[in-house]
């Protein structure tokens, strides 16, 4: 019932909020402040809620990652470049971590992950999943699209003027990564997130 109330919810938002560009069947086409766009597939939206219901549930009965567990996810070294920082967190009911890994003052890559286990993780999940997986955007200064990415859904968003890319995807069965690269193109940024060992 929740899961109904919160997709009429968003359908009807969308909705009020849409221009007069002809969808295509099952979409919503926003117009954007910045003169850009942004499409959510209302029919995907669904059939993520349904998965996400149930995969919510799964991970909710899972015990959360400590802090020593998630830092052990992070390399010393991706693409030949050095862990310079890190830091992890076990708060509110999950556990996160962060690293950067970088070449020079202008070529980096950052890393970020998000344990989805237990109550508080689970939620997270659900709402990232609904959030942003459905949904795509296009501006003059950034596009963000949803892509298929080791079974799953991934997004990858391209900021076209800061030279910066970032890829989005659920890893290790209960892990949202999120890979950032600075002057780093985004199929290296991809191929770092296809290589990562996550379990």
């Amino acid at each position: 019932m929740k899961k109904i109330l919160f997709l009429s919810v968003i359908a009807g938002s969308l909705l009020v909020s849409c221009n007069n560009n002809k969808p295509k069947p099952g979409e919503v086409v926003l117009k954007d402040d910045d003169g850009g766009t942004t499409t959510v597939n209302m029919n995907a939206l669904q059939q993520a809620a349904d998965n996400s219901e149930k995969k919510t549930a799964e991970l909710a009965k899972l015990k959360p990652y400590t802090t020593d567990e998630i830092k052990a996810f992070f390399p010393e070294e991706l693409m030949g470049m050095k862990r310079t920082e890190y830091a992890a967190n076990a708060m509110m009911g999950f556990a996160s971590g962060s690293a950067e890994y970088k070449k020079d003052d202008s070529t980096r890559l950052k890393l970020e992950l998000f344990d989805c286990a237990g109550e508080a993780g689970s939620a997270f999940y659900g709402l990232q999943y609904l959030a942003v997986m459905q949904t795509e955007k296009d501006s003059e200064d950034e596009y963000m699209k949803t892509t298929d990415f080791n079974g799953g859904r991934a997004i990858e968003t391209v900021y076209k003027k800061q030279n910066r890319n970032s890829f989005v995807y659920f890893g290790g069965d209960r892990l949202m990564v999120t890979l950032t690269g600075e002057n780093i193109p985004l199929s290296e940024v991809k191929s770092v997130a296809s290589k990562l060992a996550l379990k």
